[in-house]
């Protein structure tokens, strides 16, 4: 153990007293490069395996560069411990703020979240990951910044992201969830009592209670975790957009870039080799100024080809179609719901961001989701999750209700329309993914009936 004002550490390192009085990292003088710098000891195993994993492990969280991630200056390595330099952050840790300040408000919340949660992305994508994550390892500095910190140590991709939604419980309600650890305390007065609060409410406690499944297949993935937390966290709000048009310009200039470099590759070949024409690429409207017919998407080909009645019934914004012989076993009777939603603007937002906004609103719900419309109970088979489907932006969930059928869904946003299918059959279980398959094909007919006008 060095003290502090001792022979430097490593010929460089000045230590000058703990950041805290839990004993945690050190505050040092870099002699080297004038600035200050926290210090924190981990002991190490003897040699063999162990201390060999520890070093891997520290090796590659030294490399993580991130805004959202402390960075590692420097590693010491002595007999039976290692020195890990890392920046210094002015600031409190989110522990420290909840003692001070008390339970955040949602949109707070949420901001540090999306923060911690692009932190633990950008480690996994290097194969790091944190192993510890707790409010005592998010610093929090005046300017903003949310940081992590701890990355060296051991555990999975899916233990971080249960103890992402763990850290963000407490910072809502002041206690970690289900009686797990103690309550935060303002002084030595906690700040709540866990026994008797209620359930957490509010736009993040659908997320939250995803986050904490037991079974990591039960969880939402990651786009789901972030379109929630970027909805919720309002000072992206404007970004967000933003990123939507800066994305729609570069997808302009990548396609020119593509058709330029076709026209090269041709006028260099004096005898091009003939090949298949491919299918030309989708092009939908990107607004739409009235509503559009649900019933109009199929031909009748289409509804005989997943097992429906050529007569659907009407209503409002929405069609549905069931089972033509109605005496047919239930495992083998299908139905079909289709769903055209228009937005038009309001309050200062277009129509594509209202039926944006409501694509993000409609995910969160769903995750939550315990009942259907007349009160039964649903079970997601499949939690929704975002996937490379039709439109801009589309999820897809599978859902068993009763034991008396099971469905999919996908929702899609075209412009400031949203598509719903909804696809079940009459069984508790879908074993060869019969709705699943059918309401993406439906989805993808309905996407080309609408870039045919």
């Amino acid at each position: 153990m060095a003290d502090p004002g001792s022979a430097l550490l490593g010929g460089r390192y000045r230590l000058l007293g703990r950041l805290d009085q839990a004993g945690g990292p050190w505050r040092a003088r870099d002699e080297m490069l004038h600035r200050d710098v926290a210090i924190s000891e981990v002991p190490l195993p003897p040699p063999g395996p162990g201390r060999e994993s520890v070093l891997a492990t520290v090796r590659a969280a030294a490399g993580l560069r991130h805004p959202a991630i402390v960075t590692i200056h420097d590693v010491l390595v002595t007999t039976d411990r290692l020195w890990m330099v890392c920046e210094l952050i002015p600031g409190r840790t989110l522990s420290q703020t909840l003692r001070t300040e008390g339970p955040q408000p949602a949109e707070r919340v949420a901001d540090i979240g999306l923060r911690v949660f692009d932190a633990l992305r950008a480690a996994k994508a290097v194969g790091v990951s944190h192993g510890g994550l707790s409010p005592d390892a998010v610093v929090i500095a005046p300017d903003g910044r949310v940081a992590v910190s701890g990355f060296a140590t051991t555990g999975s991709y899916g233990d971080d992201m249960r103890d992402l939604g763990v850290m963000l419980y407490t910072a809502l309600e002041g206690h970690p969830p289900g009686g797990q650890g103690t309550p935060m305390t303002m002084g030595d007065i906690p700040l709540t009592d866990p026994e008797n609060a209620p359930p957490p409410d509010g736009p993040l406690a659908p997320l939250l209670a995803a986050l904490l499944q037991d079974d990591p297949s039960s969880r939402p993935d990651d786009e789901s975790v972030r379109l929630t937390l970027l909805r919720i966290a309002p000072r992206h709000r404007l970004g967000r957009r933003r990123g939507v048009l800066l994305l729609a310009g570069a997808l302009a200039v990548l396609l020119a870039a593509s058709v330029a470099g076709v026209l090269l590759w041709r006028s260099g070949r004096a005898e091009p080799v003939a090949a298949p024409t491919p299918s030309p690429p989708l092009v939908l409207p990107t607004h739409f100024d009235a509503p559009l017919d649900p019933c109009g998407f199929l031909t009748k080909d289409q509804m005989r080809e997943v097992g429906v009645s050529l007569n659907p019934t009407r209503r409002d914004h929405e069609c549905g179609w069931m089972t033509a012989d109605s005496n047919l076993p239930r495992s083998f009777r299908r139905t079909l719901t289709i769903y055209a939603l228009h937005f038009t603007p309001k309050d200062g937002d277009t129509g594509a961001e209202r039926a944006r906004l409501y694509f993000v609103n409609r995910l969160q719900q769903e995750m939550g989701r315990k009942t259907a419309n007349l009160g039964q109970p649903v079970r997601h088979t499949v939690p929704p999750k975002i996937y490379d489907g039709p439109g801009e932006q589309a999820y897809i969930t599978e859902y068993t209700g009763n034991g008396l059928t099971y469905g999919s869904e996908v929702l899609y946003r075209v412009g400031n329309v949203l598509i719903a299918v909804q696809y079940s059959r009459g069984n508790d279980a879908d074993p060869d993914r019969v709705t699943s398959t059918a309401a993406k094909k439906i989805a993808g007919w309905i996407e080309r009936s609408i870039a045919a006008g």
